[in-house]
């Protein structure tokens, strides 16, 4: 089942379901069903150069919080080992180092063997409990990290009904967003998938037609592959 798993790709409209069910308690995460949603956003929010890039649709700040979720999902429910990066610098900081005011970290999780794959984030971006448990990990010249080290009793929620309220509808009106989104940029994908599929089918010159083929791929990683003509 885990072999299934890494290696199938997650696309974007199903990335909004895994994300709404992790959510709501409803699934427990998978490690490579998790990584693999981070790796979709990651893709879909890329920079395109092509006029009718499906992905032009969607909201980056809608979809990035998602993708700040799975990354804390990740981080606090696997064990890896996590380097921290300061801005403007390319090489890690020393354990021990003093921490800083901004940057970034990058988490490699124990049970994907690939040094390649790695998974990063932005300081402000984390949760502060979770930079609190990092920076002290850090200043005790310790990188690894395990599920055990966040595990922490549930706040008591002390904001008003109100308040409450208010952060449901938010919630609420950011799933809408983002299924919205995914429904229509998959449905212009597939519409250009098949285009491209018919280019390349009649395509006589074996370069173009690679090319034509590498679209129809990256299309797939992000919104899968569309349903067979019948």
């Amino acid at each position: 089942m885990a072999k299934n798993e890494r290696r199938k790709s997650m696309p974007v409209d199903e990335v909004y379901i895994y994300f709404r069910r992790l959510e709501l308690k409803l699934e427990r995460p998978s490690l490579f069903k998790v990584c693999n949603a981070i790796k979709t956003i990651d893709l879909a929010l890329e920079t395109d150069s092509e006029s009718n890039n499906p992905a032009k649709h969607l909201s980056s700040e809608a979809w990035s919080r998602i993708r700040d979720q799975m990354f804390h999902i990740l981080l606090t429910n696997f064990s890896g080992y996590f380097l921290v990066y300061e801005n403007g610098n390319f090489n890690a900081l020393e354990s021990g180092a003093k921490w800083p005011e901004s940057g970034h970290i990058e988490f490699y999780p124990e049970k994907i063997l690939r040094r390649f794959e790695t998974y990063d984030a932005k300081i402000e971006n984390l949760q502060p409990a979770v930079v609190t448990c990092l920076r002290w990990c850090f200043g005790q010249d310790r990188q690894n990290v395990s599920p055990a080290l966040f595990t922490a009793p549930e706040p008591e929620d002390d904001g008003t009904p109100g308040e409450q309220s208010e952060a449901m509808k938010f919630l609420d009106r950011l799933y809408e967003i983002c299924e919205e989104e995914a429904s229509q940029g998959k449905k212009i994908a597939h519409r250009r998938w098949w285009q491209l599929y018919w280019e390349a089918n009649g395509c006589a010159d074996r370069r173009q037609r690679n090319e034509l083929q590498k679209k129809m791929l990256s299309l797939q990683a992000v919104w899968g592959r569309p349903a067979q003509l019948v």
